[in-house]
């Protein structure tokens, strides 16, 4: 009988909240001793795994639970929760502190409150593009994507120019260069 012993090694593995809830259900399923079981349930976790920069190397690591669990959210960090895309802010026991978009309307709110247990995923780089964006808009006091007849814009190759209308589907590719509030020859 093999006896696999904790690995001391000096640099904390840290893996996410998602991978531990997952070995945890397959952790009850075994018995003591069973290394070799768990090795092929954690390498049916591939996508996991990679997520979470664990090489093979690492597995006794998790079998012994040599590891720290990261927290579900940091702030600064942007996640998703059905059609808000949200910016962590502040974090107390309870919820977060955050600044919302919401997709449907593009209105910002920057002091929203969510609870830690609602069904959040983290934000894909390209909501996180869209939520920047809608920031930037936030600042000149619009909506996301809210032109109005004479604010300066640009698209995304190409000279600035005085915004009339808009076609549809052609919003993204504008830039919000100066409001018409803000120009300085009207």
């Amino acid at each position: 009988m093999t006896v696999y012993k904790k690995r001391q090694n000096k640099t904390p593995l840290y893996i996410d909240n998602e991978l531990h809830e997952k070995l945890d259900g397959y952790k009850d399923k075994l018995f003591i001793n069973e290394y070799r079981l768990f090795a092929t349930i954690v390498c049916d976790l591939d996508l996991d795994l990679k997520r979470n920069n664990i090489s093979i190397d690492d597995l006794p690591r998790l079998y012994h639970r040599d590891y720290h669990v990261t927290p579900k959210y940091e702030v600064g960090q942007y996640y998703t929760n059905e059609n808000k895309i949200m910016k962590v802010l502040d974090m107390n026991a309870d919820s977060l502190c955050v600044a919302t978009l919401y997709l449907d309307s593009g209105l910002l709110l920057t002091n929203g409150a969510i609870y830690r247990d609602s069904d959040i995923r983290s934000a894909t780089l390209s909501e996180v593009k869209i939520f920047n964006r809608a920031e930037q808009f936030h600042k000149q006091n619009r909506r996301l994507n809210e032109f109005e007849h004479g604010d300066v814009v640009r698209r995304a190759q190409g000279e600035p120019f005085y915004f009339r209308e808009i076609h549809e589907g052609e919003e993204p590719t504008f830039t919000l260069i100066c409001t018409k509030e803000k120009r300085g020859d009207l």
